[in-house]
């Protein structure tokens, strides 16, 4: 067998090229259906789509990857005026929005998720906001707990109206659908 021998005055030169295949990762994506009525009649619809803010997906990797305790039930939050949400907003730190509070509902409503073959998880049955003031809403969001107002818990999602901000009187509802969606990007 023979072996050559580079010289120390040679030059070697290699480059080590690998191909990363990203077709298999994913993106969650939440989508707000929103519908307003008063007297029972429908005075507007909204269809939000949103990212998933980091405390969301950091609940995500924690509870399916390091085993961490998994947060059972999840709620529903609208907010007021016109909210500017951002990646990095918590429960306890959201300075783009306030949550609005004038609802007939002493906490927030539960959302009742469940999971479809479809790499989905939304509430089947929407859930309604009975309004006992006069207020404007401008979104809606995902959180762990159900204070109505507070500022704890883990916020998974929060989006706003791509209608703008709207006004709704005492009486009126507001039915909320929260789908979110794990799909390849």
């Amino acid at each position: 067998m023979q072996y050559e021998r580079s010289r120390p005055d040679s030059n070697i030169a290699g480059v080590a090229k690998r191909r990363i295949d990203v077709s298999g990762f994913t993106g969650v994506q939440g989508r707000w259906t929103v519908v307003a009525k008063r007297d029972g009649k429908v005075l507007w619809e909204d269809e939000i789509e949103n990212a998933v803010v980091d405390t969301g997906l950091n609940e995500l990797l924690g509870v399916a990857l390091t085993g961490e305790t998994q947060t059972n039930t999840w709620h529903i939050l609208v907010t007021s005026g016109a909210p500017t949400p951002a990646q990095a907003d918590t429960m306890a730190s959201h300075a783009g929005w306030d949550e609005y509070t004038g609802f007939s509902d002493a906490t927030r409503i539960v959302w009742q998720g469940s999971r479809n073959a479809t790499a989905q998880a939304t509430n089947p049955t929407a859930v309604q906001y009975t309004f006992n003031a006069t207020g404007t809403v401008g979104g809606a969001g995902l959180v762990s707990t159900n204070s109505l107002g507070g500022s704890t818990g883990t916020l998974y999602a929060v989006g706003v109206f791509t209608g703008g901000s709207k006004t709704l009187n005492s009486g009126d509802t507001l039915d909320v659908t929260a789908t979110f969606t794990n799909t390849p990007v």
